[in-house]
């Protein structure tokens, strides 16, 4: 892939990996209610994503996907829906994966996708949970470092 740059968000970027969020959340979670996502768009880009440690993928200066993460937990990981499939995502993964020795996230059960994308990474299911705003089942999903 030509230009790509792994760099950590600034407080511009907001916006913009926001609405990348919605595109994205819409597009994967077509199982809940697209008003969810509307409703939650500002708290995304007010509260969630400053209060995290977010790194983006730019691709010929444009933002094409990013990263969160919450202490060891991956908190989001997103690729602007016409840039899924590049290897966007595994980018991020591996970034972060070098930063970190363990992580958690969290999945609904129904992104069947992202689950054998996890698994694909390394990522086992270690146990069951309710996502209570939706009420979807999620697994939650746990990677360690090889020593």
């Amino acid at each position: 892939m030509k230009e790509i740059v792994i760099r950590e968000s600034k407080a511009e970027d907001l916006p913009f990996i926001s609405d990348l969020w919605l595109q994205a959340s819409l597009a994967a979670h077509h199982f809940v209610a697209a008003d969810y996502w509307i409703t939650n768009k500002r708290a995304m880009e007010e509260t969630y994503l400053p209060n995290s440690e977010v790194y983006v993928v730019v691709k010929m200066n444009t933002i094409c996907g990013f990263v969160a993460l919450v202490g060891n937990h991956l908190a989001s990981i997103f690729v602007a829906t016409e840039q899924q499939g590049n290897g966007i995502g595994s980018i991020l993964l591996n970034h972060v994966k070098n930063l970190r020795t363990e992580m958690t996230l969290s999945v609904y059960q129904k992104n069947e996708k992202s689950i054998r994308f996890y698994q694909s990474k390394g990522f086992t299911i270690s146990s069951e949970t309710i996502d209570q705003p939706t009420g979807e089942k999620e697994f939650v999903m746990q990677w360690h470092k090889m020593a």
